[in-house]
C-alpha cells in the first residue's frame, strides 16, 4: 500500500469511528440541543478530513501528472459557435466583432446561408481568397480546437488554390502555423490538440516560449485563389476548449 492510500485509510477509519460515536449519542439519553450540536460537529469534521485528504493525496501524485501542480488549479471551459448572431453580407475587414460572448477580428468573412454553402442550422462563415477569423481576445490554457471547414468551390472550371492555417500567437503580432490543410469539397471536421503541443513547452517563431498556462490568440486564415474568379470556402461550429486561470 502507497503512502498515499495509506493516509487516506487511516482517515477513513477516524470517520468510521466518529461515525460510531454519533450513533451510541443518538441512541443514548442525550437531548434534543446536544444532538443537534453533535450533528453539526460531526459534519464539519467529515467535510474537513475529506479535504484534507484529496489534497494530500493530489500532491503526493504530481511526479505522476505533469499538469497538476500544488496550489494551482484550474476549471476546464468551452467556447463554442456556431455564427448564428454574425450577419455580415460584405466583404471588409472589421475588427473586435462581437459574437457569442468572444471579440473578433474578421478580414473578408462573410455570413453563409445560401444553397450553395456548407452550414449547420440557419448560417456558417463564408471565406473569399485571402481570408481570416482571429481572436481578438486570448484564451488561457488553450487545449484544444475544432471546426467544419470546407465545400471549397471557385474559379474557372472549379480551378484554384485551396490552401488553409490555424496559426497561434502570444501578442498577436507574431503568428506560428501549427495546422496547415488543403480545403476539401466536402465539409470536414478539423480537430488540433494544443494540449499535447503545448504541454512541455513549444517556442513560437518569435522565440517565445508557451504553455498551458500562456494566454493564447489564434487565427484561421484561408489563401485560397480561383482562377479568374474568386475562391470560397465555408466553415462552421468552431469549439474552443482552454482553462480558466482558477487560483494560483
Amino acid at each position: 500500500m502507497t503512502e498515499s492510500y495509506r493516509v487516506l485509510f487511516k482517515i477513513a477509519s477516524c470517520q468510521v469511528y466518529l461515525g460510531l460515536v454519533f450513533l451510541f449519542y443518538m441512541i443514548g439519553g442525550v437531548n434534543m440541543k446536544k444532538k443537534i450540536e453533535l450533528i453539526i460537529f460531526i459534519i464539519i469534521i467529515l467535510a474537513s478530513s475529506v479535504t484534507v485528504g484529496y489534497a494530500y493525496h493530489d500532491q503526493l501524485s504530481v511526479s505522476r501528472n505533469i499538469e497538476t501542480t500544488i496550489g494551482n488549479w484550474w476549471f476546464e471551459k468551452t467556447y463554442s459557435s456556431g455564427f448564428e448572431s454574425y450577419t455580415t453580407t460584405s466583404y471588409s475587414t472589421t475588427n473586435n466583432v462581437s459574437i457569442d460572448g468572444r471579440l473578433w477580428n474578421i478580414q473578408n468573412v462573410i455570413t453563409a446561408n445560401s444553397s450553395d454553402d456548407s452550414y449547420f442550422n440557419q448560417r456558417g462563415l463564408r471565406f473569399r481568397n485571402t481570408s481570416q477569423i482571429e481572436s481578438a481576445q486570448s484564451f488561457y490554457g488553450i487545449e484544444s480546437i475544432s471546426f467544419y471547414f470546407g465545400r471549397v468551390r471557385g474559379g474557372l472550371f472549379n480551378l484554384g488554390t485551396s490552401a488553409f492555417t490555424v496559426d497561434i500567437s502570444n501578442d498577436r503580432s507574431s503568428y506560428t502555423t501549427i495546422y496547415s490543410g488543403t480545403a476539401s469539397t466536402s465539409f470536414s471536421l478539423i480537430s488540433i490538440d494544443l494540449e499535447s503541443l503545448l504541454r512541455d513547452g513549444y517556442t513560437l517563431s518569435n522565440n517565445v516560449v508557451v504553455n498551458l498556462e500562456s494566454e493564447i490568440y489564434f487565427r484561421i486564415r484561408f489563401t485560397g485563389s480561383g482562377l479568374f474568379t474568386d475562391r470560397l470556402v465555408n466553415m462552421d461550429n468552431l469549439v474552443v476548449n482552454y482553462r480558466s486561470e482558477g487560483i494560483r
